[in-house]
């Protein structure tokens, strides 16, 4: 995994391969986040999650992907997502009734499994998934070893979206025991563990879905996917956890999961 260009022509490799030996001189120095403007003191986007003096802030210059003449236009009730190269697209709707209308395990963003493997049971059926007023969807970020992997990135960005609320560039739901192959577009999908799968764009690469049989009408969708309001963080859509890091305890950059889990604990209480 690796992109070559920009002013320097310069080979640039992702971390996420990278063995643990070699990832141990390696130091992450900046934050290259999207859109137009760094704002180092605002709490709207990622650089208030790491300190400041020890990362620099930087913004994508990358250009914006074609999108499909079938993407719908974003509304205070839709969120459009979609990959880097416009493959891949689909909407994101409000919470509603439906929802909740079902069971999920937790999370080890919430409960994590090393210190209970019955942590994930949910026995009273808290639906987690949604902020206590049910405006707003959880969002998280994980360092296991397999989305590092399969990213190529030492952090993954994931909300939790029920699959009734992601819908299709045809109106339809997401579904991936029926899939419609037109609507699905460029998506691809492998099984990456035993029940668990993994969804990208196979044009450009892109992260699009984790989903799984244990909870499978919830899903895991890339955070990097969407366009909204809320500043970088979305948080018009997406109520951030800011209590754990998941699996931080396998992080392959232990040093950077370390800052982001002090940083998040920090900005949480700060919002408080």
């Amino acid at each position: 995994m690796y992109q070559k260009g920009g002013p320097s022509d310069a080979l640039e490799i992702y971390t996420g391969p990278l063995s643990d030996k070699v990832i141990d001189i390696v130091h992450s120095k900046q934050l290259i986040l999207a859109g137009e403007k760094v704002e180092r003191n605002s709490s709207a986007n990622l650089g208030a999650w790491f300190p400041l003096a020890n990362y620099s802030l930087c913004r994508s210059t990358t250009n914006q992907p074609h999108l499909s003449p079938t993407s719908k236009a974003q509304s205070d009730d839709t969120l459009l997502c979609h990959c880097l190269c416009g493959g891949v697209g689909f909407t994101i709707t409000r919470p509603n009734a439906r929802s909740s209308a079902f069971h999920s395990p937790w999370p080890d963003l919430i409960k994590p499994y090393h210190a209970d493997p019955g942590a994930d049971s949910n026995p009273r059926d808290a639906k987690w998934w949604l902020s206590s007023d049910a405006t707003r969807y959880l969002a998280g970020t994980c360092t296991c070893i397999s989305c590092v992997r399969s990213s190529g990135h030492d952090i993954q960005f994931w909300a939790f979206i029920p699959r009734t609320n992601i819908l299709l560039p045809d109106g339809s739901e997401l579904n991936f025991k029926n899939p419609n192959p037109e609507a699905m577009g460029t998506l691809k999908q492998y099984q990456s563990s035993s029940g668990v799968y993994r969804v990208f764009c196979a044009v450009c690469g892109a992260t699009v879905f984790w989903h799984c049989d244990a909870r499978p009408d919830l899903i895991d969708v890339s955070v990097g996917l969407m366009s909204g309001g809320g500043g970088d963080l979305l948080e018009d859509w997406l109520q951030w956890w800011t209590e754990r890091v998941s699996f931080i305890e396998d992080a392959h950059n232990r040093a950077l999961a370390n800052d982001l889990g002090r940083g998040l604990r920090q900005w949480g209480l700060s919002r408080k």
